[in-house]
């Protein structure tokens, strides 16, 4: 969960999390998301507009979609690449990753000025090989944006703290859980539908240098006694530097 007023962009990523009245992030990254249960959560939030589409030819399947607020941006630009050697191939299965995987994006406009981007991934769950290129090709693009405005990267990285993808990102970008909890434990978002937080911390918001980080959690509660989600969401309030 995450609040967002109109200089602070929040980002909550994970899988299929609860968009509940209360709770209004300003972008929100969805990753193993197929298109009915994308369509519900935009009937239950109709304030929200969703863009991205699914891993294989044709734009099927699951896919890593963004949501956003309509009355609060304009997405000005955006599109999604395959993690693979042939980014643009449609379907395109990458190194030794066990399945088609990919990378969507959005600039955004708020309604303040100024622009933003945001990058939503979800590496492969098997090839280690597939996860470090799939990292370095995402940070090729964030670094290869134009205009440079600002960068968000968030999503399921199935990799941890220590290991080569992430090692590489941290290279780049900023860890806002890291910088919200300096010197605490990691708190695991990975559970399996079992809920508790000894599982690894693979779900990540990370930004560009121009991003202030004003808060960042994991979202370990239940809803209505059961789990929305196998991985907790994770979420980051966050203020731009234009």
């Amino acid at each position: 969960r995450s609040h967002a007023d109109p200089g602070n962009h929040a980002s909550i990523n994970g899988h299929l999390s609860c968009l509940r009245a209360e709770v209004a992030p300003t972008v929100v990254g969805l990753q193993e998301a197929l298109d009915f249960q994308r369509d519900d959560l935009l009937a239950a939030q109709p304030r929200y507009e969703s863009f991205g589409l699914g891993r294989l030819p044709g734009g099927v399947g699951e896919e890593v979609s963004l949501l956003s607020l309509t009355d609060e941006l304009l997405r000005v630009d955006g599109g999604t690449f395959w993690l693979s050697e042939t980014p643009e191939v449609e379907g395109s299965r990458g190194w030794d990753a066990l399945f088609p995987r990919i990378c969507t994006w959005a600039r955004f406009e708020p309604v303040g000025g100024g622009s933003f981007y945001v990058f939503n991934v979800h590496l492969d769950n098997a090839g280690e090989v597939a996860k470090l290129e799939g990292a370095r090709l995402v940070l090729q693009r964030i670094a290869a944006r134009d205009p440079p405005a600002p960068a968000i990267l968030i999503g399921d990285f199935n990799a941890a703290v220590g290991s080569p993808p992430i090692d590489a990102i941290l290279d780049d970008l900023v860890d806002t859980y890291d910088v919200a909890h300096p010197g605490e434990p990691e708190v695991g978002t990975f559970h399996g539908f079992a809920g508790g937080t000894d599982g690894p911390k693979i779900d990540f918001v990370f930004v560009t240098s121009d991003v202030e980080t004003l808060d960042a959690e994991v979202h370990s509660d239940n809803v209505d006694g059961g789990w929305v989600s196998d991985h907790h969401p994770v979420s980051a309030r966050l203020r731009l530097r234009h």
